[in-house]
């Protein structure tokens, strides 16, 4: 993930994403270039900012944990939206409703793309935006503002 639009700690203002969406085609493109280019930046961090890190690798295994205990609600269809678009290929349907497995990364795409909003997380609710998180209608915004 280049960027995390928004999340439960800090969330990302309107006026915010949609300056984001502008600027990362040229971002992404870049670190495309010098990736294929060999080029390599490194920095040394702080002790601080090595903790931080490090704390940071715990959410690795708590996406997995949380991301196996999403569960479809009586709204399922077994469409397979959440199958086909998960970006980890952690969702797979059996007996008509969808399996999770253990290698979320809790991007959320699955519950917040459900067309039938049938997905919730059966941990950690509190991470998920109520009104939900719709990157389309933030694009359409950008565009009219142009």
């Amino acid at each position: 993930m280049i960027v995390m639009p928004s999340n439960f700690i800090i969330p990302t203002t309107d006026g915010l994403a949609i300056r984001l969406l502008e600027v990362l085609p040229d971002k992404i493109e870049k670190i495309i270039n010098n990736l294929s280019n060999g080029v390599i930046r490194r920095t040394r961090p702080n002790l601080i900012n090595k903790l931080l890190s490090n704390i940071g690798e715990i959410e690795k295994y708590g996406a997995r944990y949380c991301g196996e205990r999403i569960n479809a609600n009586e709204n399922c269809n077994s469409c397979g939206w959440c199958e086909k678009h998960c970006p980890r290929a952690n969702i797979t349907i059996i007996n008509s409703k969808p399996k999770f497995s253990n290698k979320c990364s809790l991007c959320l795409k699955c519950i917040y793309g459900c067309p039938q909003r049938a997905l919730i997380p059966g941990i950690g609710k509190f991470i998920v935006i109520k009104q939900g998180y719709d990157l389309n209608a933030i694009k359409k915004k950008l565009i009219e503002s142009k």
